[in-house]
């Protein structure tokens, strides 16, 4: 929906950044998205050149560009995080490890045509809101964007996972890779781990417990 993702993530990014200005708030943590990098074989740092391959991930860009001259012109001080394949609790976007883990605890089985061998750089929501709270504290400044990620795995390895976590979890995933996604190399976390004071505590184990748990008694 190329429209609907504009007016959310460009006008609506536009207006929150010009309220700000008119209001006097200083700091904002704008999200961006890995999707500014469209396909990479990696490794991604936040210095990756941009290269956006869908609406959504022009809108992304777009709102990068926003803050960055936000901070120029403005007076503002944006922060711009670049979260990887986020999961857990709350996520209302279509997501293969939702769809597996809520199989799993519905009882459902699930067959998912193809995808096993696709890499994703999957990383929990509570380690994407501990980045922005870090983010919202930092009191020095070099660079204007961070990436967030987590840790990389298959699709099949969280199939896996899922089985372990949820007893009697039917789930069979077919090789290859991921139809319609992109595919990215590693991500080199350093950068955010220095200047920021970012890393990861959800390993994939932990983090799938946890998003089962919520999704026991919540519909996403």
């Amino acid at each position: 929906m190329p429209l609907a993702t504009f007016a959310a993530n460009v006008d609506g990014t536009l207006h929150v950044l010009e309220a700000a200005r008119l209001a006097g708030i200083v700091r904002i943590v704008n999200f961006s998205s890995e999707a500014v990098f469209g396909d990479h074989p990696g490794p991604v740092d936040e210095d990756t050149h941009w290269d956006p391959d869908t609406p959504y991930a022009v809108s992304k860009v777009t709102g990068e560009m926003l803050a960055a001259v936000y901070n120029r012109h403005y007076g503002l001080d944006v922060v711009s995080l670049r979260p990887t394949e986020l999961y857990g609790p709350g996520n209302r976007m279509p997501s293969a490890v939702r769809d597996m883990v809520r199989a799993a605890v519905d009882e459902r089985p699930l067959r998912v045509p193809a995808g096993g061998e696709h890499v994703f750089d999957l990383v929990h929501v509570r380690d994407v809101a501990l980045a922005a709270e870090l983010a919202l504290r930092l009191a020095e400044r070099r660079r204007d964007v961070f990436n967030v990620s987590g840790a990389p795995c298959s699709l099949g390895d969280v199939a896996s996972a899922v089985a372990q976590i949820v007893p009697g979890a039917d789930i069979e995933v077919g090789p290859g890779p991921f139809p319609g996604r992109y595919s990215q190399g590693p991500w080199d976390a350093s950068i955010a781990a220095a200047e920021l004071g970012y890393r990861a505590g959800w390993d994939l184990g932990r983090g799938l417990a946890d998003y089962a748990e919520w999704l026991r008694h919540h519909p996403y």
